[in-house]
């Protein structure tokens, strides 16, 4: 009996020492495998720290406290303790309402009267913890998709792979929807992360080993382990058909033209970390180029760098002649069938250092690069203003203004209020405006056509460009409904030739007019060139002529020449209705 109070003196005396520390302090009798079984007392903060009453835990197993998910933790825990040598570990306890604590367990045994007992401390790291997190996800994770980032990626791919003497390949494959940026402008850029997010999703579906990362440009990183160079190829070309199948085309009336930038090498070869992030920048480059030159999917090979450098050059010059206001407006008149004045094209031109810039080659990239729009304002507003000078001189029989427009303009929100503007600040009516679209018009029909719908009703004519070359169907010329059908000069060029005639092509061209005509939608021949040509569409009941025969595209200060000229030559020119 007396030994047994020795005993519990000393236990006791640890428990008075156990309330001098803030910290939660507990003594565990040993099971026979050496774990802590029953709380045999705890200090004033353990029981603050646990929300139970010192008589509540003093009998409680230790594992009543312990998360059940980390008992077999602790115990093995236990098993390595040496006597008087403290270690640490961390675990998580329960509190009596079942909040969970992260808790940084110090532990030893001592042997207190010829009995071994367990002796913890335990603080309260829970928000540590969270900090640490949450340091964590701000570093690893992207905040607008809650996705790892390409940091986190550079360093998944490096400590799965780092180390493999494998023979297999890694796919990077970077992924990006080109009208990211039109959707953030139409719909916000939380519904823009979204759809990001929503495609970022079904790509980590497809197979089971998928690394994806976020790129900070609105792309998103691929890698996949694969066997050879061509399997790659037909594995990125299946999932970005896969993410292009979506339904965000019914739900906000777009869709998504995915772009996909691979580069592949082999596991052994990406052994350090440098390699890695090289491997990712490498895979960006090919997306970027992709993006650039129109196509769906590139491959990295190293002069892509130079290409890219030159095309990053290019859109310098574009940014620095759009600051310094070096673009500028030629008109190409278009005629009646009879060849009487009727209309004018309005067409961007460009003059670089080097000489002129062919709006084939600069078009492209103002597109892709959101340029666009600051230069389709420029149009509508310099086209609107030059007119309006010419509608001041002749206002009884004014010419129709033909303006040049990209489907890209149509999906932006400022579009639509900024031709409203225009129309009241000059003198110009909606009804002797036409904007002319390209059949790319077509691709994402749902939204266009609630815009097409809109300039109708506000009385402005539509035109559909290069009919023939692109999408056209019989179903959107129905849907359209467009005042003018333009039809491309690669039809017209081969039409009435003397040496080889294209009797098929001449087909092509009559059946165009004859179904325009039955629709009741006027035609322009684009480009016509020759007499014969001219004839040929004269006789084939073609409505207007366009092209260098009649008149090439001039400055607005020549074209004014024109008009005079026309109109002097005519006496007055008629009123006309509907003609264009």
């Amino acid at each position: 009996m007396k030994d047994a109070i020795n005993h519990m003196l000393s236990i006791s005396d640890f428990s008075i020492l156990s309330r001098l520390t803030e910290d939660a302090f507990y003594i565990c009798k040993l099971d026979p495998y050496k774990t802590p079984s029953v709380i045999l007392d705890v200090n004033p903060s353990a029981c603050c720290m646990l929300g139970y009453s010192r008589e509540e835990l003093i009998g409680k197993s230790t594992k009543e406290i312990v998360h059940p998910n980390l008992h077999n933790r602790l115990s093995s825990f236990f098993e390595t303790l040496e006597e008087a040598v403290p270690k640490q570990y961390h675990s998580v306890h329960v509190c009596k309402g079942g909040k969970l604590l992260t808790v940084e367990v110090t532990a030893q045994l001592l042997t207190v009267q010829d009995e071994v007992y367990a002796f913890a401390i335990c603080r309260d790291i829970t928000p540590q913890i969270r900090s640490e997190q949450a340091l964590y996800h701000l570093a690893y994770f992207d905040s607008r998709t809650n996705f790892p980032n390409q940091s986190w990626l550079q360093e998944k791919i490096s400590s799965v792979f780092g180390c493999l003497q494998d023979e297999r390949k890694l796919l990077f494959l970077a992924i990006s929807f080109d009208n990211f940026y039109i959707v953030a402008d139409a719909y916000g850029w939380k519904m823009a992360n979204h759809v990001m997010e929503e495609l970022m999703l079904q790509a980590q579906t497809c197979d089971t080993e998928i690394y994806l990362g976020q790129s900070e440009r609105n792309e998103f990183l691929l890698v996949h382990p694969i066997q050879d160079e061509e399997e790659a190829t037909n594995w990125a070309a299946r999932l970005m058909k896969k993410l292009e199948k979506n339904n965000f085309s019914q739900t906000l009336l777009f869709r998504p033209r995915i772009i996909g930038g691979l580069y592949i090498n082999s596991i052994v070869e990406l052994d350090a970390f440098e390699k890695i992030n090289s491997a990712i920048e490498r895979s960006l480059t090919a997306l970027h180029l992709a993006r650039s030159s129109g196509k769906s999917q590139l491959c990295y090979h190293p002069q892509m760098v130079m290409d890219v450098l030159r095309r990053q050059h290019f859109y310098n010059l574009l940014r620095d002649a759009m600051d310094e206001k070096q673009f500028y407006l030629a008109y190409q008149p278009i005629f009646d069938i009879n060849q009487k004045l009727v209309a004018a094209e309005t067409l961007l031109r460009l003059n670089g250092p080097n000489g002129a810039i062919s709006p084939a080659e600069f078009i492209p990239v103002v597109e892709r690069t959101g340029m666009i729009h600051d230069l389709g304002e420029y149009v509508l507003q310099q086209a609107f203003q030059d007119f309006s000078s010419l509608y001041r001189q002749n206002l009884e029989s004014p010419l129709i203004l033909s303006i040049n427009c990209s489907v890209h303009q149509l999906e932006h929100p400022k579009f639509y209020p900024y031709l409203l503007k225009l129309f009241s600040q000059h003198i110009i009516p909606p009804s002797q405006v036409k904007l002319e679209l390209t059949e790319t018009v077509m691709l994402n029909s749902a939204v266009h056509l609630e815009m097409i719908k809109k300039l109708k009703d506000l009385g402005v004519m539509i035109a559909i460009d290069d009919f023939g070359t692109g999408y056209a169907s019989f179903t959107y010329l129905l849907d359209i409904r467009p005042d003018v059908i333009k039809i491309d000069q690669s039809f017209i060029r081969k039409l009435a030739q003397v040496d080889k005639p294209d009797r098929d092509n001449e087909r092509i061209v009559a059946s165009m007019l004859t179904l325009a005509r039955q629709l009741g939608i006027s035609t322009v021949a684009e480009g016509v060139e020759t007499v014969p040509q001219l004839q040929w569409l004269q006789q084939h009941g073609c409505d207007y002529i366009q092209g260098y025969l009649l008149g090439k595209p001039m400055p607005f200060v020549e074209f004014e020449k024109v008009v005079k000229y026309s109109t002097s030559v005519s006496g007055s020119m008629e009123s006309q209705e509907n003609i264009l």
